[in-house]
């Protein structure tokens, strides 16, 4: 199986070898990396620039440009430059991959016929800056469980794109989006979801529960886990319920996106679904109790649940 790794970095000459090194000494793999630059103003292009040199299977795709398009669109701007490929997977700058990470879900991949659109991800270690595990599963630790559902995919992500590998078929289903790739990462909250909610819109959603990825954590992640330390920071900030309806309004553009892009490709329960969850704050009350209801809008831990319906429900403070 042949495997494109993408990465798009910025500002992460501090971990990137690191990252590299770990992808460039991936077990029983046939790899090449696909790394495109977006603006960074370290000594990150430098490091591109010599791995390039030194190993063919590093492929800097921009290296006499570095204009900030953005982490969604610069991924899918790999996605698009990468072709020809069995398999594509998404890289951080910042991580270490396992040396069995590609193999293992190479050959979870292939157990999937090769016309369905496919994403196999897998759990992660989080560790600090330094790589001593913090906790030994992002999945159980952060949330609680992890999705191979289109409904539960849609209104929270628990697929982190370092870990994921997919096939052909999901990389045309992604590109195949209606008004480009532009215009999907404009309702992307972030590439990797789009692109599991892709996979389980129109093929398979698999996780395999083991880590295959050192998560580092470091303090200028783009994302990076849910601790408690950030949990506690967040509500000692304040604007719970603000904070909350923005990521409820993030993913309803989400969906809105999906209908429009796919539209008709989509079957008749899964439009009905983004329609009714993307819409569902201008309904009457009695609308939104029973939508709640119909489509089983959840999220994965049941306090979550219980906050995420009773905004729906009420839109209170909205």
């Amino acid at each position: 199986m042949r495997i494109a790794v993408l990465l798009s970095t910025y500002n992460g000459a501090a971990y990137l070898p690191a990252q590299l090194d770990s992808v460039l000494a991936q077990q029983g793999a046939d790899l090449t990396v696909f790394v495109r630059d977006d603006g960074s103003s370290d000594g990150t292009q430098d490091i591109l620039r010599a791995y390039a040199a030194a190993d063919g299977r590093v492929r800097y795709v921009n290296p006499d440009e570095s204009t900030n398009i953005g982490v969604v669109l610069s991924f899918f701007s790999l996605l698009r430059a990468a072709h020809g490929f069995d398999a594509y997977g998404f890289c951080d700058q910042d991580d270490v991959w396992q040396p069995e990470k590609l193999a293992v879900t190479a050959r979870r991949l292939s157990e999937v016929r090769a016309t369905t659109p496919a994403l196999v991800y897998t759990d992660l270690a989080v560790v600090d800056e330094n790589l001593a595990v913090m906790n030994p599963s992002m999945i159980r630790s952060q949330s609680g469980q992890a999705n191979t559902q289109f409904v539960q995919e849609l209104t929270e992500n628990s697929v982190t794109g370092s870990t994921a590998l997919f096939n052909a078929a999901l990389r045309e289903r992604l590109l195949s989006y209606t008004g480009g790739l532009a215009a999907a990462a404009r309702c992307a909250v972030m590439h990797d979801w789009w692109a599991a909610l892709v996979a389980a819109a129109f093929g398979e959603l698999i996780y395999m529960d083991r880590p295959t990825v050192l998560y580092r954590q470091h303090g200028q992640n783009v994302l990076g886990a849910r601790t408690w330390k950030k949990r506690l920071k967040k509500l000692a900030g304040g604007h719970f319920f603000e904070r909350y309806w923005d990521l409820i309004k993030r993913t309803q553009l989400q969906a809105i996106g999906l209908l429009e892009g796919y539209g008709e490709a989509l079957d008749v329960e899964k439009r009905d679904l983004l329609a009714a969850f993307a819409h569902i704050s201008a309904k009457p009350f009695g609308e939104r109790v029973r939508d709640v209801r119909t489509y089983n809008l959840r999220k994965n831990r049941a306090a979550h649940t219980a906050i995420f319906r009773f905004l729906l429900r009420t839109n209170f403070l909205k």
